[in-house]
């Protein structure tokens, strides 16, 4: 793997800790997470601020392209009309751009499959306590029981997802959780 090429990756993870609220609560809420860094609910200013946003000096745009020939740019449109040396930077600026968005992609496809299930289950199990709130209206000692069970629940849900990614995406050796949450009060 090239220079650029670890680069790109290791731009792409940092798309995914830079969006991990956004992505647990969809793996929560859904079991999946959008997989297109520039599609909602990821800003497409991230991106283009982030990765596509740069210029190159002509052997650092060639030596990108190479390395990123996987990933090259074709669209003469954004740089037509341009000095040559400068539309060789907007290509190489743009194929990194495509590197980072196809491995945050690639990326996110691992995530949804290593933890999507367990983080779908999460939810239901959120919700399950959710409605068990609803039931206990009038009751005010059960009503605080439970919102307090919801509000540790849910941060317990989030830390296990968000554990599930790192170790999914290669920034955490494994997950530091319990396998299972029991509610206080049911077995």
């Amino acid at each position: 793997m090239g220079e650029y090429q670890k680069k790109a990756m290791e731009d792409a993870d940092d798309a995914i800790e830079y969006f991990m609220d956004e992505i647990v609560e969809q793996l929560i809420e859904i079991g999946e997470a959008e997989t297109d860094i520039q599609s909602r609910p990821y800003p497409q200013s991230y991106h283009h601020e982030s990765h596509v946003d740069s210029s190159y000096s002509l052997l650092e745009a060639a030596n990108l392209l190479d390395d990123l020939s996987d990933y090259e740019e074709t669209d003469e449109g954004l740089w037509d009309g341009q000095m040559p040396r400068q539309a060789i930077s907007i290509q190489a600026a743009f194929t990194y751009g495509n590197a980072v968005a196809s491995m945050f992609s690639d990326e996110m496809e691992t995530v949804n499959g290593d933890c999507g299930e367990r983080a779908r289950e999460l939810g239901e199990r959120r919700s399950e306590i959710e409605e068990l709130l609803d039931q206990a209206e009038g009751d005010p000692d059960l009503e605080a029981r439970l919102r307090k069970e919801l509000e540790d629940f849910t941060a317990y849900a989030e830390r296990v997802v968000r554990s599930m990614i790192r170790v999914s995406i290669g920034r955490e050796e494994e997950a530091k959780h319990p396998k299972d949450w029991k509610p206080r009060g049911r077995s």
